[in-house]
């Protein structure tokens, strides 16, 4: 807190270290942060708290609304990167210019009405216990379902629910 901006994992590890004489590990420190309430995620290996944002309560607020809504009409598991394109990148004149897809992800995290999984998936509690898939999931499904595919097609079928390079 005392820092009043955002922070890398790597520098929020040797300032805890530093401070507690400790020697806690990156990983613990983002498990840590991960968890916490008062902090989110806001960029790769970046955590910030909710006091540091540009955002009013009641901006977090609309946006935890207006992520849920969507998800209801969508009834499915989505990527933040998805929901961020679809919702508010083309709002730069509404939102911080920093808000991202993985600020979007932090900020639904820390709602109890969502579920999150790893690959920036999230959903609502109230879709089925297994609704979310893996990626390996989604492509067993999608060739199962499918003729034979090329890349190109399978990274198309992906692009419903993911945002993905042709490499990953």
């Amino acid at each position: 807190r005392k820092v009043k901006r955002p922070l890398h994992i790597s520098e929020a590890t040797r300032l805890f270290n530093n401070l507690f004489n400790d020697n806690a590990t990156q990983h613990t420190i983002n498990a840590t942060l991960g968890r916490l309430n008062e902090t989110l995620i806001v960029n790769q290996g970046t955590y910030n708290t909710y006091e540091n944002l540009k955002f009013s309560e009641s901006n977090i607020i609309e946006i935890r609304n207006k992520v849920h809504l969507y998800l209801l009409d969508k009834n499915k598991f989505l990527s933040s990167k998805i929901i961020f394109n679809n919702l508010f990148k083309n709002d730069p004149m509404e939102w911080d210019q920093e808000f991202n897809y993985q600020m979007l992800h932090g900020i639904v995290q820390d709602d109890t009405r969502f579920l999150t999984r790893p690959g920036f998936m999230v959903g609502l509690k109230i879709f089925k216990k297994n609704s979310s898939k893996s990626i390996e999931e989604e492509v067993i499904e999608i060739l199962t379902l499918s003729n034979p595919l090329t890349l190109g097609e399978i990274h198309n079928q992906f692009l419903k629910t993911r945002v993905l390079s042709i490499d990953s």
